[in-house]
This record gives C-alpha cells, sequence and structure tokens, in this order.
C-alpha cells in the first residue's frame, strides 16, 4: 500500500514466521518491520494524513483492525467486533473506516468511526457460507473522495454494489453475468472494477 504523499510503500510479509506489516521507502531503501509478536497482521492500509497504518490482527481466535503510528510504532486495537475482521478502508475524510465481519458463518461489510466505536454492520447476510457463497473479501470496500458513498462486491461474487456511508441506498450497479471484483473509485469518481 503506498503511503498518501508516495515516499513510503507498506506491505505485509511471514519471513519472520508469522504475518506482520513491514515499512520501506518507495525506493525499497531502510525496510523496517511495525508489528512483532505472536499476532498474524495483514493487510495494511494507511490513513489518510499518512500518519498511521491500519490492519487486521487475527490472535488464534479473533481478527481485529488495529493502527499502528509509523514515526513512533504506537499500536492501538480499534475493534471489538468478536469475529474476524478483515480489509479495513479509511474513508478520505479520515472520519470513518469500513470493514468486513466474518461472523456465524457469515460475512457482510461494517463501518465505526475512526477511532473504532460504533462499530455496526452495514450489510445484513451479505454473503453466507451455508449457501456456498464466498464468504471472504479479497480486498478492502471502495470509498468515493467525498467519503459519502461505499462500493463492494455483492455476496454472490460477480456483482457490484454501492451504498451511502450510512448504510442507506444500497443498490446493484453491475450485474451482467461476468464475474466483478475488487470496486474502486477513481479520482474523477467514476467508478472502476476488475471483471
Amino acid at each position: 500500500a503506498w503511503s498518501p504523499d508516495n515516499r513510503f510503500i507498506a506491505f505485509e510479509s511471514n519471513r519472520a514466521g508469522t504475518f506482520h506489516i513491514y515499512l520501506m521507502n518507495a525506493d525499497g531503501s531502510n525496510e523496517r518491520a511495525l508489528t512483532t509478536g505472536p499476532n498474524d497482521d495483514r493487510h495494511p492500509a494507511w490513513t489518510p494524513d499518512g500518519k498511521f497504518i491500519l490492519y487486521d490482527s487475527f490472535d488464534g481466535t479473533d481478527q481485529e483492525i488495529w493502527l499502528v503510528g509509523v514515526a513512533d510504532g504506537y499500536r492501538k486495537q480499534l475493534t471489538r467486533v468478536d469475529g474476524l475482521a478483515e480489509y479495513v478502508a479509511p474513508s478520505p475524510d479520515g472520519k470513518q473506516i469500513a470493514f468486513y465481519v466474518y461472523k456465524d458463518m457469515i460475512l457482510n461489510l461494517w463501518s465505526a468511526r475512526a477511532d473504532g466505536n460504533t462499530a455496526k454492520p452495514l450489510t445484513h447476510d451479505l454473503a453466507d457460507a451455508r449457501r456456498e457463497e464466498p464468504t471472504m473479501a479479497w480486498r478492502q470496500p471502495g470509498w468515493s473522495k467525498d467519503s459519502q458513498w461505499l462500493a463492494f462486491t455483492g455476496g454472490n461474487g460477480r456483482s457490484i454494489w454501492l451504498m451511502r456511508h450510512d448504510g442507506s441506498n444500497v443498490h446493484c450497479v453491475i450485474d451482467d453475468g461476468e464475474t466483478n471484483h475488487f470496486p474502486w473509485f477513481l479520482a474523477d469518481g467514476r467508478l472502476a472494477y476488475i471483471t
């Protein structure tokens, strides 16, 4: 994941056994671990101000969203959803985070304030393992530049959906029979995705 100023790259690696979050300069120099310990830390995402990296951390039972300070290594757990939270995406205005939670065999898209408070599901029954639907998120949800809209892959693993940041106005925008994934917003506001 590129830093907002394009000077650094955050990435995950299991070179020391479990996965941890690493940081390096854009030219590959000055590589260093930001997280250590027994937890499996993955899927880094920068906060808009470039001061923190958000990631999901698995302790063997639960997986929650954490942050780590780029300058000082300060770490803090943000969520407590008692499930498997993953692929966090901060809103461009820095006020919210969106992430996926797999719990009780069901995958849903959740949101919370940037500090992790008021975590709640935005979708209900997005994908259910009992229906043999794909319950792995694969990628962060996509935020619009004004932080008002979220784009995500539907529970069937083939459609692209939009919703307001508060979970309202949920609607399908692509369902053409193809396999469509990983939506994101371009700088000009258009929606892109992989098909």
